[in-house]
C-alpha cells in the first residue's frame, strides 16, 4: 500500500489534528486494501525535521502495528538524522546520502524496490552528475545482489 505526504505538523490544528487525519487515512486505506503486505510511505512523514512529537504522531496509528513500513526521505525529512533513528530500512547505501539516509533497496516476493534519495541533489555538496552516478551504482548493486543468476 503506497501512501504519501502525511506531513504530520503542517495542517490546521497542528500535530494532534494531523495525527488524527493520518489515523483516519490509514483506517480507510486498510479497509480497502487490508491484505497489503506492507506500507510504503513516499516521503514527508513529518513537517519539521527536529520535531519528535511529529514522528510520534506518524507512528501513533494502531494500524501501523500490523504492517511493515518502508519510508522515503522527503524534503521535510532529509536535513537531520531523525529519520534514520525512527526507521530501519534495509540495504541502506552510501549513495545519494543526506543527513537522513542514503539510497536503499529491498525485494518482496519477485519485486525489487529501489529507493533513490532524490534530495541528495539539493542537499549534498556533490554535483548532480556525481549523485546520478551514485544512484546508478545503487541500482546496479540492488540488481546484482537481489536478482537470481542463471
Amino acid at each position: 500500500m503506497a501512501v504519501g505526504d502525511p506531513q504530520i505538523g503542517i495542517g490546521v490544528g497542528g500535530s494532534e489534528a494531523d495525527t488524527q487525519r493520518w489515523v483516519n487515512t490509514l483506517n480507510l486505506a486498510t479497509a480497502k486494501a487490508g491484505d497489503a503486505a506492507f506500507i510504503y510511505s513516499m516521503g514527508d512523514q513529518i513537517d519539521g525535521n527536529l520535531e519528535f512529537d511529529q514522528y510520534a504522531g506518524f507512528m501513533y496509528p494502531q494500524t501501523l502495528r500490523n504492517y511493515s513500513i518502508a519510508t522515503t526521505a522527503g524534503n521535510h525529512d532529509c536535513d537531520v538524522p531523525n529519520m534514520q533513528w525512527h526507521f530501519n530500512n534495509p540495504n541502506v547505501t552510501d549513495y545519494g546520502v543526506t543527513s537522513a539516509t542514503g539510497d536503499y533497496y529491498f525485494s518482496y516476493g519477485d519485486t525489487l524496490f529501489i529507493n533513490l534519495n532524490s534530495n541528495a541533489v539539493l542537499k549534498s555538496s556533490k554535483s548532480s552528475a556525481v549523485i546520478a552516478k551514485e544512484h546508478r551504482k545503487c541500482i546496479e548493486e540492488a540488481i546484482a545482489t537481489t536478482m537470481p543468476t542463471t
